[in-house]
């Protein structure tokens, strides 16, 4: 739903100069104008190839559509994105500019938790890795340690003897 300024008037808010700085969803409402330029600056940052805001988001390509995804996400001010296999079923092109965006993210102090099958991924886009297995925190690698043989080795529920507890916080426990 989109009010005007002058809705919002008669609505008892009080003149638009008396007003806070626009908030995309204020009281749940979408402001046409702010919406148009929260989304032509994600278009502008995230690269998005399109033909103009106004374009239907299934027209786009899996890479492009992946990016309205994020900045959808991104317009709510959120602290924490929790991204599960963000760059799945998309060109290496379109991965490279996920990536890009989510260490960019990352870099500006926003919490990530990325879910990901693709091992390469996981190892290249964290700081750390949490291994469950069968429900259960099998390992903790820290980037530095991080390869694909001590992830796969906690992912099948083995644990070395670094640690009596596997899911202490600042633990390492795949010790291949």
């Amino acid at each position: 739903m989109t009010t005007s300024s002058s809705t919002a008037t008669t609505a008892g808010r009080g003149p638009p100069s008396a007003q806070r700085p626009p908030r995309l969803f204020p009281r749940f409402l979408v402001e046409g104008a702010t919406e148009r330029a929260v989304a032509d600056d994600y278009t502008e940052q995230f690269n998005v190839k399109m033909t103009g805001v106004e374009q239907m988001v299934g027209a786009l390509s899996g890479g492009n559509q992946q990016k309205v995804v994020l900045a959808k996400w991104l317009a709510s001010k959120p602290r924490l994105l929790i991204l599960d296999e963000p760059t799945r079923g998309i060109d290496i092109g379109a991965k490279v500019e996920v990536h890009r965006i989510v260490s960019e993210l990352a870099a500006s102090g926003l919490g990530i938790i990325l879910i990901s099958s693709d091992l390469p991924e996981v190892i290249a886009m964290s700081d750390r890795i949490l291994v469950l297995h069968e429900g259960r925190v099998t390992a903790e690698i820290p980037h530095d340690r991080a390869t694909e043989e001590r992830v796969m080795f906690a992912a099948t529920g083995n644990m070395s003897d670094e640690t009596d507890d596997p899911a202490a916080p600042g633990t390492s426990t795949a010790d291949v």
